[in-house]
């Protein structure tokens, strides 16, 4: 009885049941999420990175597109429809036609209307990719699988833009190229599609980049100005898409790509292109301007630099350093008065302000850029270094602070930093520890030099207060430009104590004294306010 009640107790094992997956995810399914995940995720650092090199070399302006970013994904896997699906697509089209056109134009101004337009697109963009994605999520049983794709999206469009384009592209191409994508994603109902609409959605976009060609070369012999020129050889064609492609993404995308394509025959007729290459410090190129007749250094869209052909005026510094400028008036104050024989300058770029080398002097450039070093030594693109500079002159690659400290106390009598002109100003070069050190370095009566030209920061005041805690003397002047004579509008601020050279220029009226605010706001390697100096107009 007991054997028989335990055989009724015992349960029998089945084996266990493979139950069929209730939702099976293809690979273009995943691909999809991974194309999606990708674009925004490109397009945030594809963005970033034009705004603030080619547009507004803005401090923290980074930060916006980050923000707008992380607003997109939030409230898109929240439910929230922050674009209707018909809007956003209007939206996305009219502002890539514009884009492209400013894109192609190379247009910078107005700086504040460029920048929103660019955001604009970029937040359209990732608000239709994110709202995709997330009304596409699969059920709960493999949302680990879609996760992981959405990861490796945003990865892909991460190491795309810092590591592969930087080594594969000598400008920002990759930025373009993904505003082709973005709008290749849009969706609409292929299933009246013949082969030959098929066929049309490439040929078509060719078509309109040989119309962008013919035009730039049309344009070429004729004397209409830039602006109009640019508004030609680009509306035209932009208006055909407008008209006629809108309703066919495939065909709409190309044919922007296109016209991009196209606008680099237009602008190689304006400024032709020598050099080009890619750093971390950003792009740097080397153009020809027939109009002036004169070789252009470019960081970005930001001058660093400029040199006639002829060879008898090639001892002539042009742009910023014009003799007839700020830097003109300064060197002839210090070669008349100078404290120290020795010259050193921070930031080299052509290599210009060796024109004002004199036999006696010995000059040191400091340049973090090995790019810039290579250029300005490059006797085909600049040749100042070369018929200017002698062997009293040398050039010391790395940090100007790091490298100065090797320099010999009271060695200087003259110390130029231009290293603020392209607008991301490197702080560390002008806060109480870096004033010290300069100090430290200057002969009795040197002089400290910076040059100050900024779209966006108004620096002044700052060196004004570093001055006033220094027990030093301020003067600036901001000179305008002339186009006649290769002189680019530039200011200038010269900070002394005990200076002959310094009270030289301090009688030509001029030049304005700089009165700090006690000095209580003065930089510091640990304080600085970026915000309190910009340009709010």
């Amino acid at each position: 009885m007991l054997a028989l009640w335990k055989s009724s107790r015992r349960e029998k094992v089945e084996p266990p049941v493979c139950l069929k997956d209730p939702e099976s995810i293809s690979v273009r399914r995943r691909l999809h999420w991974i194309l999606l995940a990708f674009i925004p995720a490109s397009l945030l650092f594809g963005v970033t990175t034009y705004i603030t090199t080619e547009i507004a070399p803005t401090p923290l302006l980074w930060t916006i597109p980050l923000a707008l970013y992380l607003v997109t994904f939030v409230l898109s896997f929240a439910g929230r429809n922050l674009l209707p699906e018909r809007f956003a697509s209007l939206a996305l089209a009219g502002l890539a036609l514009l884009l492209t056109l400013v894109i192609a134009a190379k247009a910078t101004e107005p700086t504040t209307a460029i920048v929103l337009l660019h955001l604009c697109f970029f937040f359209v963009a990732a608000t239709i990719c994110h709202q995709q994605l997330a009304g596409d999520r699969p059920s709960a049983t493999r949302l680990a699988d879609f996760y992981l794709c959405v990861a490796v999206g945003g990865m892909l469009g991460g190491v795309f833009n810092t590591l592969i384009a930087p080594l594969t592209f000598s400008t920002i191409i990759e930025y373009p190229l993904v505003i082709v994508l973005a709008c290749l994603i849009q969706s609409r109902d292929n299933s009246e599609d013949t082969s030959a609409d098929r066929v049309f959605d490439f040929l078509w976009p060719l078509g309109m980049g040989v119309l962008t060609i013919v035009l730039a070369l049309l344009i070429k012999g004729s004397n209409v100005g830039p602006v109009v020129g640019a508004a030609i050889v680009f509306g035209a064609p932009l208006v055909i898409i407008n008209h006629r492609f809108r309703s066919r993404p495939v065909r709409f995308a190309l044919a922007l790509g296109a016209v991009m394509l196209g606008s680099g025959v237009y602008s190689e007729m304006q400024n032709r292109t020598l050099h080009a290459e890619r750093n971390f410090f950003g792009t740097l190129s080397v153009r020809k301007d027939p109009a002036s007749a004169t070789h252009i250094l470019y960081h970005g869209n930001t001058i660093h630099g400029r040199q006639f052909v002829d060879p008898s005026l090639q001892r002539e510094p042009l742009s910023y350093f014009h003799r007839d400028g700020p830097l003109g008036k300064i060197f002839e104050a210090y070669n008349s008065n100078a404290g120290s024989p020795n010259v050193a300058i921070v930031g080299l770029g052509t290599g210009s302000m060796a024109c004002y080398a004199l036999p006696n002097q010995h000059w040191t450039f400091y340049e973090i850029n090995p790019a810039v070093i290579k250029v300005a030594q490059t006797a085909e693109y600049f040749t100042y270094l070369h018929i200017c500079g002698d062997s009293s002159t040398k050039t010391v690659l790395g940090d100007a602070r790091l490298e100065l400290q090797n320099a010999p106390d009271q060695h200087y009598g003259l110390i130029v930093l231009d290293a603020f002109n392209s607008d991301a100003i490197p702080i560390h070069l002008m806060t109480q520890e870096a004033i010290s050190l300069y100090r430290s370095k200057l002969a009795a009566g040197g002089m400290l030099v910076f040059h100050i030209s900024n779209r966006s920061l108004k620096l002044d005041s700052v060196l004004a207060d570093l001055a006033q805690r220094n027990g030093a003397a301020c003067l600036s002047l901001a000179d305008g430009g002339n186009a006649a004579t290769g002189k680019d509008p530039s200011e200038w601020l010269v900070m002394a104590q005990h200076s002959r050279a310094f009270d030289s220029l301090a009688r030509d009226p001029r030049w304005r004294k700089v009165e700090g605010q006690n000095g209580a706001h003065a930089w510091t390697d640990d304080f600085s306010n970026i915000v309190s100096v910009f340009r709010w107009y």
